[in-house]
Formats: structure tokens, sequence, C-alpha cells
């Protein structure tokens, strides 16, 4: 049996596919017999690093999936507001919102983070801003790659993201349209950018 020819595939295939693991086999010298006992080690080494791969792909297909549940994101918003009222004044804001989100197994939430606005009046040639801190909570559901979160808090509300394949990345937009509720003869337009990143 001529056994080279074999050795140099199983050489070629560790040397090509298999770096991750550092692989020896023992060299044949020109001219030399190839040993039943060098023939069988070489393919016990395949064997094992084969099997060793194949484990390590199983795990990464295992966590190739875009359920969220037990999993944390870092969130980061970003949003312009525009307010006008029907005697002329008009300002322009801006809002970002850092948050630490936890997708517990339940299908319940919890988020954590900060919300900061600066708006300018531009009739009054003024700026404000202001910086809160954020904690809610909630549950969420999710259908396919659509994760919904419904808050516990009294004026409630809904938003859904978009999960990645993988369900490392999340994103969703916003854009809202309407009367002030604290001043109706205000007018609002908001829209809002929002994406998380799974913290690992």
């Amino acid at each position: 049996m001529n056994a080279k020819p074999i050795l140099l595939i199983a050489s070629l295939f560790l040397a090509s596919s298999l770096q991750a693991t550092d692989v020896s086999i023992t060299p044949f010298v020109s001219g030399e017999a190839a040993t039943a006992e060098s023939v069988n080690t070489a393919f016990e080494t395949l064997i094992s690093v084969i099997n060793e791969n194949n484990q390590r792909l199983a795990a990464l297909e295992t966590h190739e999936t875009g359920d969220v549940a037990g999993r944390s994101y870092k969130l980061v918003q970003m949003g312009s507001i525009l307010r006008s009222d029907n005697i002329g004044g008009v300002t322009i804001g801006n809002s970002s919102q850092n948050y630490t989100v936890v997708l517990n197994s339940d299908s319940t939430f919890s988020v954590d983070g900060s919300v900061s606005e600066s708006e300018v009046d531009t009739t009054h040639g003024s700026i404000t801003s202001f910086s809160d801190p954020v904690s809610i909570t909630g549950t969420f559901t999710q259908s396919g790659q659509d994760v919904t979160f419904s808050s516990s808090d009294a004026d409630g509300g809904t938003v859904t993201f978009f999960v990645s394949p993988d369900g490392d990345v999340m994103v969703t937009n916003e854009f809202e349209y309407g009367e002030e509720e604290d001043l109706p003869s205000w007018v609002r337009g908001e829209t809002s950018f929002m994406v998380g990143i799974e913290i690992k």
C-alpha cells in the first residue's frame, strides 16, 4: 500500500482548514516505507481534529439564532423634535438616549439609562437642555425577527424592533406628528432612530 498520497491529502487538509488548532503529523522521508503505526496515527490526528471542529461548528450554529430572550443590549437613540404654535412660535430640538436593556427568559425586560434633550426657541432666541435618568420595565414578544416591547408604565406604549438573524443587533425608527398633550395650541413632529448591540 502506498500511504504517502493519503498522508499528503491529510496534511493538506489539516494545514488549510484547521488553523485554529495546532496539529502535527510524523514527517516521512523519501524512500522510506510508511508503517501502519504512522498511517494510523496520522488518521487518528485527522479524525480528532475533525471532531473538534464539528463541535465548534455545532456550538456556533446553536448560537446562530435571532432569539433575544436571555440577552442584554446596549441601546442608543438619536432624534429630532420640531414644534410650532398657532401664533408663530417655533422650537427645534434634538435628543439622545443611552440604555442597557436586559431581556429575561420569562419575556420580561428592564431598561436603565438616561435621556438628554436640548431645544432652541427661535422666537425668543433661547436654548434649554436637560438630562434625566430613565428606568422602564415591561414585557416583550418575538415573532420571527420582530421584537415588540410593551411598557408596564401607566401610559403604556409599545415599540417594535427588527432583529438581525443572529440576534446581535436590533434597530427601529419612529415618526410621530400631532398636537402636544400639554399644549393643545402646539403641534409636534418627532423622528427617532434606535440601535441596540448585544453585550457579550
